[in-house]
């Protein structure tokens, strides 16, 4: 029995084919380009990294029928439908993590860099058992602005305690426990868990005591922490997250391409003014399987894909078709 066929007799060369390969800021739209990046050439494009379960690429149209509030109509007519919005995105999940990818892949993150020959700023009150140490928790110069002091006695009684004053300088003031003669009874130990045991200080800075630490501490007047140096050699970069995006956390141009049997790239999908706007996750996999970094990237137009004739905007994509044929 004969059965129907879409079947051209190209059908193999005319396959898309392959997971795909993301690239970033690709600096041109032609083949050559193209396949320069994707063939490593840095200077063409970076590519993403290897990805798992391949790379959807999608557009979700919204539109708007005109004829809905025209009296009389009754079905919908040809001609009445118009765009009204369109969300394009691309997920996949990476499972090559390229060094400084993280910020890409989460871009409220601020970066700062970390230098394994840093040091951390410190300073020393007393000597042997009364001796309270403090550094800060972070390497580098930052530190230098963060002052400690002892004060004297404030009183009868005083139940010790710590506080932290933030200005052009950071202070962190210890006021020592007293007897009921007013004498400071803080020992250099109570003195490191005060500092260590106040979030605000603790955020900041590590307490250590001296000897036994079973010393009475004295009295100080207020002044930096020294010590403190940036290095020279990069060990590894800290990222704080915050809550907003900058202009300059979008990636200005994303290609997704795909391959057929004759061709390198078949089809090119071009995004601009890229952003990820998922949530950041990792995902651990069983039996040492890659770890995997699920996103949802995002692109959105701008000033550039506007039509200065009519006023409205393109949308922020487009697809090039590689083929020689121009029928379609």
């Amino acid at each position: 029995m004969a059965r129907l066929t879409g079947f051209t007799g190209s059908l193999f060369d005319n396959m898309l084919i392959g997971s795909g390969a993301v690239i970033l800021n690709p600096v041109g739209e032609d083949y050559l380009t193209l396949s320069q990046a994707v063939q490593g050439d840095n200077t063409k494009g970076e590519l993403l990294g290897g990805t798992s379960g391949g790379v959807n690429f999608s557009t979700d149209v919204e539109t708007i029928n005109l004829g809905d509030d025209v009296d009389g109509l009754s079905v919908a007519l040809r001609g009445a439908l118009q765009f009204d919005t369109e969300a394009v995105s691309l997920e996949t999940n990476l499972i090559e993590l390229i060094p400084g990818r993280l910020k890409t892949l989460n871009p409220r993150l601020d970066a700062t860099q970390i230098n394994s020959d840093a040091t951390k700023a410190t300073t020393t009150r007393g000597t042997t058992n009364s001796a309270v140490t403090v550094t800060a928790d972070e390497p580098g110069t930052a530190g230098n602005s963060i002052r400690f002091q002892i004060l004297a006695s404030t009183g009868n009684n005083v139940v010790g305690s710590v506080a932290v004053v933030v200005g052009a300088t950071t202070d962190i003031i210890l006021t020592p426990s007293t007897d009921g003669a007013g004498v400071i009874t803080t020992t250099s130990h109570q003195a490191a868990d005060l500092i260590n045991n106040t979030s605000a200080a603790g955020a900041l800075v590590t307490a250590t005591y001296g000897g036994n630490g079973t010393g009475l501490i004295a009295a100080s007047a207020i002044a930096a922490l020294t010590g403190g140096t940036a290095g020279t050699t990069l060990g590894g970069t800290r990222y704080d997250p915050r809550g907003y995006f900058k202009d300059a956390d979008y990636i200005n141009k994303m290609a997704l391409l795909i391959e057929s049997r004759n061709k390198l790239i078949r089809v090119a999908v071009i995004l601009y003014n890229c952003i990820v706007t998922s949530g950041f996750s990792l995902e651990t996999q069983e039996n040492a399987s890659p770890l995997q970094v699920p996103f949802t990237i995002q692109a959105m137009a701008d000033a550039t894909r506007k039509d200065a004739a009519t006023g409205s905007y393109y949308s922020p994509y487009r697809v090039l078709d590689f083929s020689t044929n121009l029928a379609g």
